[in-house]
């Protein structure tokens, strides 16, 4: 078996298996590609793996990396450590998805173990990158990988449905003051003179795409910088992946001020880009979050991922979850300093995991 390695998705467009989880999908990852987002220039060089057996194809994207923008694991501080010290740290080798910090597999194909097997030998054996990193792997394929390997853990917050029949039936199981909270953001929005839409499909034309992308940008410009993803990128995904897409547009006595762009597969529902030229107060929160969990419930997804960080998320719903990723560093006198930080972050992690049960708005069982 041999192990193939393609610095272009292009190669691979013939043989790139089908997948539910959008963001493994051909359509967004050439998307990235082909609109620059991930290329040489921005230091996200693709170096993706695959596997031909009998079965099939099995394809797992990789990135050569020179920085550690855009992957919301935050290992700058190891870099800085190494560079004090006079060893260098990039370039990088990720397993991952770019600019996504969402778990789901990083490999897809008839011969997932197979493939990353190989790779974690590759791992093991290469030489022209300092450092490997699997980030945000399902469980299942981290366990294939762990040789060598140092776990670094942290906590995100997401929404499971519990079966509820509609949005009320949810509320009902919020403790009355925090339900009360709740009802009362909706109704502060509610006389401002905002109304919320949802679009999917064939809605979302080229007038939506505009809208996005201005909300987009122009929240990425107020904190004094440019979002890593332009409008060819979205122009793409509006086109070749609508399926999965739904745009929440919140409309002030007609016009549009604020937008989020969510992706769904069968089961889940995955919370990435926000943007909004007016200030509203609670609005963000109804966006992206409330009105997340309305569509849930509406469409029968079991999971809800509004994306990373944001504490304040316990407050409204979402259940802090351990988050994973596994790194594979240079095997010299700083490796042991780098373990013991890891393992304060770790340790760091799970008691805050276990303090922000502590928060959770709902009622005790």
């Amino acid at each position: 078996m041999q192990l193939d390695i393609y610095d272009s998705i292009r190669q691979l467009a013939n043989d790139w298996p089908n997948s539910d989880y959008p963001f493994i999908r051909y359509e967004f990852l050439a998307a990235l590609e082909r609109h620059n987002c991930t290329s040489d220039d921005t230091g996200w060089a693709p170096h993706h793996f695959a596997i031909t057996t009998p079965q099939g194809k099995s394809v797992a994207p990789a990135y050569i990396k020179t920085h550690s923008f855009g992957e919301y694991v935050f290992d700058q501080p190891w870099a800085q450590y190494y560079q004090a010290h006079g060893y260098q740290y990039y370039p990088k080798l990720l397993l991952a998805i770019p600019f996504t910090p969402v778990n789901g597999p990083r490999a897809i194909g008839a011969n997932q173990t197979e493939l990353l097997q190989a790779i974690d030998q590759y791992l093991v054996d290469q030489r022209n990158v300092l450092s490997s990193h699997l980030l945000f792997a399902e469980s299942s394929q981290r366990s294939l990988m762990q040789t060598h390997a140092v776990k670094r853990q942290d906590v995100q917050y997401h929404w499971f449905n519990n079966e509820y029949q509609h949005f009320d039936a949810y509320l009902e199981q919020l403790k009355s003051r925090k339900r009360k909270q709740i009802k009362a953001s909706k109704r502060k929005i509610a006389d401002a003179g905002v109304t919320i839409k949802r679009y999917r499909g064939e809605q979302l034309n080229e007038e939506k795409l505009a809208l996005f992308y201005h909300c987009y940008h122009i929240t990425y410009l107020k904190r004094g910088r440019m979002g890593y993803l332009n409008r060819g990128f979205f122009a793409e995904l509006f086109e070749t992946m609508a399926d999965q897409l739904m745009l929440t547009v919140a409309y002030q006595h007609g016009a549009p001020i604020a937008c989020a762009l969510f992706f769904q597969d069968s089961n889940n529902l995955y919370g990435r880009y926000w943007g909004a030229t007016t200030f509203v107060p609670e609005l963000h929160f109804e966006v992206c979050y409330q009105q997340g969990i309305e569509y849930c419930i509406e469409q029968g997804l079991q999971h809800f991922d509004p994306g990373t960080q944001g504490e304040h998320k316990l407050l409204r719903g979402f259940t802090p979850v351990i988050t994973e990723s596994l790194h594979w560093l240079p095997d010299d006198p700083l490796l042991p300093e780098v373990k013991r930080w890891v393992d304060q972050m770790n340790a760091q992690a799970h008691q805050w995991y276990e303090e922000a049960q502590l928060y959770l708005p709902y009622k005790q069982s």
